[in-house]
């Protein structure tokens, strides 16, 4: 049985932080992408796969952006798993412009028929589910609710709490549902996209939030609210006419 482990863990969650902090932005989107559905036996092949999807998307979401005068980039983290129903596949969350979060599906369909056509990739080797949420405080718990999802199989590590008491850190971020991925013939089973890699981060001076309950909390995005509000503020008051 395989468990991602506790640092991998740790980096994806650093990498969700940051694109709250920095980017002011929350996953909205699921995509799912079996690699036993598309034929892919190994890690090369598997690899290459799950690049040419995200090059792939990237260029559409940039496409889309210049078409609406507006700059976009692909931001996305994702977990391996294996299962007895599913087989290998690997879950990947995006975070998109409302605008074309429902141009999605189509472009992951036209991606499989493009480059697996006549090879016998099943239709449905990747499916994609746009997030709702109304409210800002529901696509918070949205996003909570995914990546918790596709950190399920994430090894247990004690920690300590706010309060400094010894404590599990599935417990301290809401992992509910656990379980062990079957053997995968992987080294990697989790990452993130270039801009919100760890390199970024440092570059960025981002700094991950104090306690471990915080991560998913909202915290982080509201913290990036109000900078800019306050930076709005000091604008407004420097072109005031005294």
């Amino acid at each position: 049985m395989t468990q991602i482990p506790f640092k991998s863990g740790s980096r994806l969650l650093d990498s969700v932080a940051f694109l709250n902090d920095q980017h002011g932005l929350l996953l909205n989107g699921h995509i799912t992408l079996n690699f036993a559905q598309l034929g892919m036996p190994d890690e090369p092949s598997a690899k290459a796969a799950l690049t040419s999807m995200n090059v792939f998307l990237a260029r559409k979401i940039d496409g889309a952006g210049r078409a609406l005068g507006c700059e976009m980039e692909h931001f996305y983290v994702y977990a391996h798993e294996s299962c007895t129903n599913h087989g290998w596949h690997v879950h990947e969350l995006i975070a998109v412009h409302r605008g074309i979060l429902g141009e999605i599906a189509g472009w992951l369909s036209q991606w499989v028929a493009d480059r697996y056509d006549g090879l016998g990739a099943s239709p449905d080797a990747v499916r994609f589910r746009p997030l709702g949420g109304k409210t800002e405080e529901m696509q918070i718990a949205l996003q909570a609710k995914l990546v918790l999802y596709i950190l399920k199989t994430m090894a247990p590590a004690i920690t300590r709490d706010r309060h400094g008491q010894a404590a599990n850190v599935l417990d301290l971020i809401g992992v509910t549902r656990r379980q062990h991925s079957s053997p995968l013939p992987i080294r990697r089973m989790t990452g993130a996209s270039q801009n919100l890699c760890h390199l970024r981060q440092m570059k960025a001076g981002f700094r991950q939030p104090a306690h471990w309950e915080d991560l998913l909390s909202g915290a982080l995005l509201s913290n990036r609210l109000a900078r800019e509000r306050s930076a709005e503020l000091r604008d407004q008051l420097r072109d005031l006419d005294f």
